[in-house]
């Protein structure tokens, strides 16, 4: 299946950062990277005053994906862990790196760990 990826990075270096989350998706099992948007700064949305100066950089992938949805969104999330992502009750606060799945062919799903 066709999968969209987006990646983004808003502390340490940023585009290194968004580097290491793509290498890494690349090489994961059932995944194979087709291709990838230019990479772009966004200013933040709904942060803290104390990090609105910690801008984004963000890219999306495409990506072609054999495996199921729920393995793929255990990799994003052990890579993300890896990378030095801290999380944090405050869902906006600063990332090394975010990695999200934003579709999946035109399947739709609603599970406690994948929407």
């Amino acid at each position: 299946m066709e999968i969209g990826i987006s990646l983004g990075s808003n502390c340490g270096d940023r585009l290194s950062n968004l580097r290491e989350a793509l290498y890494r998706l690349d090489r994961a099992d059932e995944l194979s990277v087709t291709a990838s948007s230019p990479i772009y700064e966004t200013e933040p949305v709904d942060v803290a005053a104390e990090h609105k100066d910690l801008w984004f950089l963000n890219a999306v992938v495409i990506a072609s994906y054999t495996g199921e949805l729920e393995a793929l969104n255990a990799v994003r999330h052990s890579i993300e862990d890896d990378m030095g992502r801290q999380r944090a009750e405050d869902k906006n606060a600063p990332r090394t790196v975010d990695i999200d799945i934003i579709y999946a062919n035109d399947e739709v799903i609603d599970s406690p760990g994948l929407i």
